[in-house]
């Protein structure tokens, strides 16, 4: 039986498979297992999986009707023989190194282990690495002291940066909500960690994450906010059951701030659509809280004072002019101009 299950959901990759498949099968760690999962792909990704499943004997191939990403991670669970699972894209690639170590965590009786990865921004290839800086390489410790140094560096939002127990995902009946269009991974990822005592963290981008140049849909936009204060909620509950001491204000505010700028991007003839929902955000409690502390806080953002001015109007203007000066700064290969551009929005005064 193999160490680890490597679970890849495979539709319509063709065009990155290729990539992705031989820097799993190139790991320095190779006592594991690769199930790529077709989901009813209508292109040429079926065939190639089937060829690798050919050449190389732990490549396993399941094939099923089209179902959605959080349906074929789960097939994957199911079918999985290692005691350990990772999850990677299809259109995404991973180090060398990758398996072996988080695996290291594994050997020093971690229930999970995390780390870093890179984002590469298409077409440009523009590479930014995300890992926990407050922590040092090779970190070992319980949920409850690694939490708070996670929750604000993305490491704990995707599945594919982690390492996790067979038997614990089985046992406890934990899987991806098919039903959830955004934030199943976040809902995952807290579900399992309830059944955690030790967390290591492989504190190096290992995983290549390939942000394609795409937006999300019109109903998932509109519903935005509801789907990020389930996500908050979710948060919550977790921190208040395992006695996390963690001011969740500044998740707030970056929530809002998220919120409103894909609000604000919505086309003209939507109008109406964004000015009720901005009149509902304002009207909401999670908002109200937000500006509540940040009052009793000696230094505010410019969000604080522009939510807290009610004028709709002026949080249009704010955020439109915000977000086209970062795609001029983005357009012009200034990355690092655009994250300075975001703090001096965020930062304090």
């Amino acid at each position: 039986m193999p160490k680890i299950s490597v679970v890849v959901p495979v539709y319509q990759a063709e065009n990155y498979l290729r990539k992705c498949v031989e820097s799993i099968l190139n790991q320095s760690f190779s006592d594991f297992e690769l199930i790529l999962v077709d989901d009813g792909s209508p292109d040429k990704s079926p065939i190639m999986c089937d060829e690798y499943m050919q050449k190389d004997p732990r490549v396993r191939v399941i094939h099923q009707k089209n179902e959605g990403v959080s349906a074929a991670r789960n097939t994957g669970i199911y079918n999985a023989e290692g005691d350990y699972l990772v999850f990677i894209d299809s259109d995404d690639y991973v180090s060398a190194f990758y398996l072996e170590e988080l695996y290291k965590g594994c050997t020093i009786g971690a229930d999970i282990a995390i780390c870093g990865y890179y984002a590469v921004v298409s077409p440009k290839c523009t590479l930014t690495t995300c890992i926990a800086y407050s922590l040092p390489h090779g970190y070992s410790g319980t949920v409850k002291e690694i939490f708070k140094h996670i929750i604000g560096s993305d490491l704990l939002y995707s599945p594919w940066n982690k390492l996790f127990k067979t038997k614990v995902l089985r046992d406890n009946h934990i899987v991806f909500d098919k039903t959830m269009n955004l934030g199943e991974d976040l809902c995952f990822n807290i579900a399992y960690l309830y059944y955690c005592e030790r967390c290591y963290i492989c504190n190096l981008p290992l995983y290549f994450y390939v942000k394609q140049n795409s937006t999300l849909s019109k109903n998932v936009s509109i519903d935005y906010f509801d789907v990020q204060k389930r996500l908050y909620e979710t948060i919550k509950e977790f921190i208040e059951k395992k006695d996390i001491n963690y001011d969740l204000h500044d998740r707030i505010e970056r929530m809002l701030n998220d919120i409103v700028s894909t609000l604000v991007n919505f086309p003209l003839q939507e109008k109406d659509i964004i000015n009720q929902k901005l009149h509902e955000i304002l009207e909401d409690n999670l908002t109200r809280k937000y500006i509540t502390d940040a009052q009793q806080k000696r230094t505010k953002s410019i969000l604080y004072y522009v939510l807290k001015s009610r004028s709709i109007y002026l949080i249009l203007l704010y955020f439109k002019l915000k977000n086209r000066v970062r795609r001029i700064l983005q357009r012009r290969d200034s990355y690092e101009f655009s994250k300075a551009f975001d703090f001096l929005c965020n930062n304090r005064v």
